[in-house]
């Protein structure tokens, strides 16, 4: 079947059609093998072949991939469709950079190296590392071909997405979903999940945060949604016994919300727990302060600091008397 009206430059065969027709939207993330081939005197040449790799190639939809008609090409697919694309040179001239890296990720296991950035021109003096791809940087065919198998399209919200993937707003919802879903772990006694889930939501705030300038209305607004998370994490530390991880997180929620409660009642229970009775007295009398209905649970508290310290002065007592003794 041909399809001569697929785009601008490109000729479409299609080889198989696909099952299933997804709406297509940002954040769709694509899976697919492809083969690139260029033509020689009528001869296909065999460029790159991802079934040869250990994984399919995926492509995350409105991400700017360095090959754009890529994008344009799989978003008119179905699921399980194999087309192929004759494409004019000039709309795939970085394949050799994205093959490139492809090569140095999917098959040496390396890491890319850092982008260079050059205009066509200067291309043809440019290197990429490999015979092939360089010849088609100087000596540039007419056409590249890719055969294309789509095998699934999947909605931004049915994958676990990489953090660099996301706009702002994304991952502002990725991190009330987290905090609610870490709340649902918490009630049913999934601690490491629960713990996992506040920490990385708290993560994807200092990301956000770092791009806005302290003191300013969005750096707060941001800061008042960290700090209830921040606390959930620190109820987590609390029942896992990580006491100085609560002391140092909930300070970091005072240095914001100077009169948080909360804030103060876990810091407290922590400070009692490493036998910081001074700190831990102060705390909770300022838990007090600002919440006059835990003054019962406040007496119990400082109840419960002059039993312990009553239990070390005599344990101190009884050390010094049997350092006295005449052996």
């Amino acid at each position: 079947m041909n399809d001569n009206s697929c785009i601008a430059g490109v000729v479409q065969r299609m080889i198989r059609n696909g099952n299933r027709k997804d709406s297509v939207i940002r954040g769709t993330k694509f899976i697919f093998h492809f083969q690139a081939f260029k033509l020689i005197e009528e001869k296909r040449i065999l460029l790159d072949d991802s079934q040869s790799w250990n994984r399919p190639m995926e492509l995350i939809f409105g991400h700017q991939f360095k090959l754009e008609i890529w994008e344009t090409l799989l978003a008119r697919m179905r699921i399980g469709e194999i087309s192929e694309f004759d494409c004019l040179f000039y709309l795939v001239m970085n394949y050799p950079k994205v093959a490139s890296q492809l090569r140095k990720i999917m098959v040496e296991g390396t890491h890319a190296e850092p982008e260079s950035h050059c205009c066509g021109a200067s291309m043809q003096k440019f290197s990429v590392g490999y015979d092939d791809l360089d010849e088609l940087i100087s000596n540039p065919p007419k056409y590249l071909t890719f055969r294309i198998e789509l095998i699934d399209a999947l909605s931004p919200n049915s994958y676990e997405r990489e953090t660099w993937t996301m706009s702002e707003d994304e991952k502002l919802s990725r991190i009330l979903f987290l905090k609610e879903s870490g709340n649902e772990d918490f009630r049913n006694n999934k601690l490491d999940k629960a713990t996992d889930k506040y920490y990385e939501a708290v993560a994807l705030l200092d990301q956000l945060l770092l791009k806005e300038k302290p003191g300013s209305k969005e750096h707060d607004k941001l800061s008042d949604i960290r700090c209830p998370i921040l606390l959930n994490y620190c109820q987590c530390c609390l029942e896992k016994d990580e006491f100085y991880k609560v002391i140092k997180h909930t300070s970091e929620v005072l240095d914001h919300q100077p009169d948080n409660p909360k804030a103060f009642f876990k810091r407290a229970k922590a400070n009692k727990a490493v036998h910081n009775f001074k700190e831990a007295i102060e705390d909770m009398e300022k838990v007090v302060q600002l919440d006059a209905t835990l003054t019962s649970t406040a007496n119990k508290f400082f109840d419960s600091i002059k039993k312990i310290q009553s239990r070390n002065d005599k344990s101190d007592e009884q050390i010094f008397k049997n350092m006295l003794k005449i052996s």
